[in-house]
């Protein structure tokens, strides 16, 4: 692993801790600069840009992909990334940040949540994920089996009335902080948003 290389992974570790070291343009400056110095670098591939494994004890496969989204910061980018995903519709969304997770459901009721982790093997979040808001513990009139990825965030009416003066930056480090306590305190405070669905056969 180079110091560049290294360097990356601390902040993107501390990220996903809810501990915000840089900001996001110093972060994809430095991403800028390894696809400059090394383009075939394993950390451009999206899959261990953010490690939220340390000190946990229960670590799964991930069932399903979760990649880390890639980033255009200007036109020239944007062009460049068209010409090798040419689509002739384009479905748009406003990026939701906060803490992904993979919801897993077996006949339609729900049986282990997984964190993105580094995007190969995941930290068991159940516990947590259980008391989170707009996480079904059953899929009424459904037999559903499968996965659900979405991601865990907190709305920022919350974090102005509880945690304005907890000394984190935004809601979105308040919810990384949150989901990485043990005892799943203030979890009933964070909501869940859905955006990928994947059944048993993909």
């Amino acid at each position: 692993m180079t110091e560049l290389e290294q360097k990356i992974k601390d902040y993107a570790d501390a990220y996903y801790r809810g501990e915000e070291i840089i900001s996001d343009a110093e972060y994809d400056a430095l991403l800028k600069q390894l696809r400059k110095e090394n383009p075939n670098s394993e950390f451009l591939k999206g899959e261990i840009l953010g490690d939220d494994l340390k000190g946990v004890s229960k670590k799964y496969k991930l069932p399903i992909a979760m990649n880390s989204l890639a980033k255009c910061n200007t036109e020239e980018e944007m062009l460049d990334w068209w010409e090798k995903h040419p689509h002739s519709n384009i479905v748009a969304e406003l990026k939701i940040d906060g803490n992904s997770q993979c919801l897993c459901y077996k006949d339609g009721k729900f049986v282990r949540s997984l964190s993105r982790g580094n995007g190969v093997y995941g930290e068991d979040s159940t516990l947590n994920v259980s008391k989170v808001q707009g996480v079904p513990k059953v899929l009424p009139h459904s037999d559903f089996t499968g996965e659900i990825r979405g991601e865990v965030n907190m709305a920022r009416s919350t974090f102005n009335t509880y945690f304005k003066d907890s000394g984190k930056k935004n809601p979105r480090n308040m919810a990384a902080g949150i989901m990485g306590r043990l005892d799943g305190s203030d979890c009933d405070k964070l909501q869940f948003i859905a955006y990928d669905v994947f059944d048993s056969e993909d």
